[in-house]
């Protein structure tokens, strides 16, 4: 098995003042993880050759790590390119995504897909604090498995949005408490290690600032 691992951390200067852009990106071995039962991921299969993405077997693929990616943020947006394979059988609520307060569990934001039987999915996620939490799913809407997905989350004064491939997918209100501490960054599964994620990570970018979709930073490839 090569030794091939995502990396996590980027910084940047954006929207003309000193901001963080941080990114998790497939294909760098500089990164190092925060958990004892880190896995080392294989590389992608050649679907995806040529894009740089890091393959999530379903079964026990995660990284996890510790970061201020939305520490004191109050508004944020988090980017995904995801190409989800079709794990109905064995992984039909896979979470890709999940940041959680190391100090209160009920503190977190999730971003996770529901498989359906028809190799299709449609998009789950959910943010909570102790002012509230918020739920954006809709059955209704879903997307074909076997190909590159963006997907996107922006909150600001209340309200949630969710972005499939670029159009605005579900919207929402509820408030929501910053994070004031280091966050666990769980990429894969939840961070308790259940519903494995089964498909490609090509990148993902947590922006501290709510970007609409004509200032979304990641493209979708098309190879």
């Amino acid at each position: 098995m090569l030794n091939f691992r995502p990396s996590f951390v980027v910084l940047a200067v954006a929207f003309g003042v000193m901001a963080i852009t941080t990114s998790i990106q497939a294909g760098d071995t500089k990164a190092s993880a925060n958990y004892k039962k880190n896995k080392i991921l294989q590389p992608g299969r050649t679907i995806v050759d040529c894009v740089p993405s890091t393959y999530f077997n379903g079964i026990n693929d995660q990284r996890v790590l510790k970061n201020e990616l939305l520490a004191q943020a109050t508004e944020f947006t988090v980017e995904a390119i995801i190409y989800p394979l079709n794990a109905f059988k064995t992984s039909p609520q896979p979470r890709f995504l999940h940041l959680e307060s190391p100090t209160d569990p009920s503190h977190r934001l999730t971003m996770e897909l529901r498989i359906t039987d028809n190799r299709t999915w449609y998009f789950d996620t959910f943010i909570s604090s102790p002012k509230g939490e918020l739920v954006l799913i809709d059955s209704s809407k879903t997307h074909p498995v076997d190909q590159w997905h963006h997907i996107a989350i922006s909150y600001k004064k209340r309200r949630l949005t969710s972005y499939i491939d670029y159009s605005v997918e579900l919207q929402g209100d509820t408030a929501f408490k910053p994070f004031t501490e280091p966050q666990w960054v769980s990429v894969g599964a939840r961070l308790n290690q259940v519903y494995w994620f089964n498909g490609y990570i090509h990148r993902i970018e947590v922006t501290p600032k709510a970007l609409s979709s004509r200032d979304f930073k990641l493209s979708i490839p098309h190879c």
